[in-house]
């Protein structure tokens, strides 16, 4: 594939360099049994990971060429059409090169440059006709993947799909979009400190960040395989378990959430009996979620910032479309995070072992110096707070 050069470079001292030619270059690769387009698509989401792009920031480098053997690289000359409104397609595009140009009824609605996707709808609705034409305005080369590999590459990365999400479904985005969404999770953070009401996301945070702890402490369960019973957990994932425990479950604690009794019962029970898996603060989760989403949602949904972020990922709220597609839309794009979502919990519960994971009763907890009050206090016992 002949590309022009994306930049120029100059030397700034006298240098020796070393050329390959292509051919040269593809003998080499062929000779280590690597596959050149493979290495390229490999790059091309490095570099996507490089520049914060959502779809790409949370996923593990070794991921990286399972999801590149799924993508194809397509080139395109300035001024050809990728695709024409009314099509059915069944393909989604990321810009790795180019510019490219979207028209809906011959009137032009944006311009999108290296990074940025179109042909999302592609992703929810099956068999959908194209809602607009898009077509290159230089030399552009892209990524493509079809809806079902988009799937299965993406499933157990919320980010990609929120952003999918708060794309298709802008004003009427849900919760979880939100909250897997980086730059949106920032704002609505910003907007929490303004309502005096933090503690339920800092409370979902550490939940997300207890996973990824038990994750990497705990290797086979990131592998989808069952830990072997009895075996020792480690004292950072009890220590972090407490902490997190102390800080929002336990009823007095410094930030306690509002969640309803016979969660709280059963959480503090599990981590306080050491019965630890990847999934045990999945039911405190899904209550922060829903509080955030009852109580604050809609009125971060009014402000400047959320408004600001649909702009940023161009969301689809103006164009002209049948009420139908709108419905469409909003329900399949939704449908998308939910899948992520219940994917991660599937995952967890092939992970989570048939006997409790123990280790030995701590006395000191590593994280006493992030909450000394909390740490140092004495906890309530689970009778306490009987319904």
């Amino acid at each position: 594939m002949d590309v022009a050069r994306t930049a120029t470079i100059v030397v700034s001292e006298p240098s020796l360099l070393l050329s390959i030619n292509k051919k040269t270059f593809g003998t080499f690769l062929e000779l280590n049994g690597l596959d050149m387009k493979t290495v390229m698509r490999t790059r091309i989401i490095e570099t996507f990971k490089r520049f914060q792009i959502p779809f790409f920031q949370a996923i593990p480098d070794e991921r990286f060429p399972q999801i590149a053997e799924n993508c194809q690289i397509e080139k395109y000359e300035k001024g050809e059409v990728i695709f024409e409104e009314g099509e059915v397609g069944d393909r989604f595009f990321i810009i790795s090169y180019g510019q490219v140009q979207v028209e809906k009824k011959g009137q032009v609605i944006s311009k999108l440059g290296a990074g940025k996707y179109f042909g999302e709808v592609a992703l929810v609705i099956e068999d959908a006709v194209r809602t607009a034409t898009c077509s290159t305005l230089m030399q552009t080369v892209l990524l493509s993947m079809s809806a079902e590999d988009f799937k299965g590459s993406f499933e157990l990365n919320p980010e990609a799909l929120a952003d999918v999400e708060l794309k298709l479904a802008g004003q009427n985005a849900g919760m979880r979009a939100i909250l897997h969404h980086p730059r949106a999770l920032e704002k609505f953070e910003t907007f929490l400190k303004t309502q005096f009401a933090t503690e339920s996301i800092h409370c979902w945070k550490a939940c997300i960040e207890f996973r990824k702890a038990y994750n990497a402490e705990i290797p086979e369960a990131s592998e989808g395989n069952e830990p072997e019973e009895e075996q020792e957990l480690p004292k950072s994932v009890v220590d972090r378990a407490q902490h997190l425990l102390n800080r929002y479950v336990r009823v007095g604690s410094e930030d306690e959430v509002n969640i309803p009794d016979k969660v709280r019962r059963e959480t503090i029970q599990k981590v306080d009996n050491e019965e630890l898996a990847e999934d045990v603060f999945f039911s405190l989760e899904a209550e922060i979620v829903r509080l955030m989403r009852n109580d604050k949602l809609n009125s971060f949904r009014k402000t400047k910032d959320f408004q600001e972020i649909l702009k940023q990922v161009g969301n689809y709220n103006d164009w002209d479309m049948t009420d139908d597609m709108k419905k469409k839309i909003l329900l399949n794009s939704k449908a998308l995070t939910r899948r992520g979502s219940l994917a991660l919990r599937q995952r967890s519960g092939r992970t989570t072992p048939k006997s409790p994971r123990r280790s030995s009763k701590i006395s000191t907890s590593t994280f006493a110096g992030l909450d000394d009050q909390a740490s140092s206090r004495r906890m309530p016992l689970i009778e306490e707070i009987e319904e």
